[in-house]
């Protein structure tokens, strides 16, 4: 698993442990509370993504698209990525990544109806 450790995640480390460098120069990094609770945040929201990148592995291809047998699975789980987005976001940016990824919601209510399409007519994909 994908763990994200930014530059201020390991000054902050580095800071907190400064002792063991052996010197007797003060630690030049410093982070407030907010900084910190910042960065766990960010970190938190993008390994969740990183999980569910993962997770598409062999369902989607490169380019986007399922196969029959996985085109459920897909949709499930880029419905649950589009809701770490919505949960992450807020105002303007939230509302922006609500209409650029409505897609997702929508397929989900055709899944059914896009696999009768496929097999009723082969040779048409989604």
């Amino acid at each position: 698993m994908l763990i994200c450790l930014s530059l201020s995640s390991l000054a902050d480390r580095c800071c907190s442990e400064w002792d063991h460098f052996g010197t007797n120069e003060p630690c030049p990094y410093h982070f407030s509370a907010e900084e910190i609770r910042q960065h766990y945040e960010e970190a938190g929201s993008f390994n969740k993504s990183q999980e569910l990148w993962k997770q598409l592995r062999g369902v989607l291809t490169d380019e986007g698209y399922a196969s029959n047998e996985s085109f459920s699975k897909a949709v499930k789980i880029l419905g649950d990525l589009r809701e770490v987005g919505l949960d992450d976001l807020k105002g303007e940016e939230r509302r922006s990544f609500d209409n650029e990824t409505r897609w997702v919601a929508d397929l989900d209510g055709h899944t059914t109806e896009a696999r009768f399409e496929i097999q009723e007519h082969p040779g048409k994909g989604i």
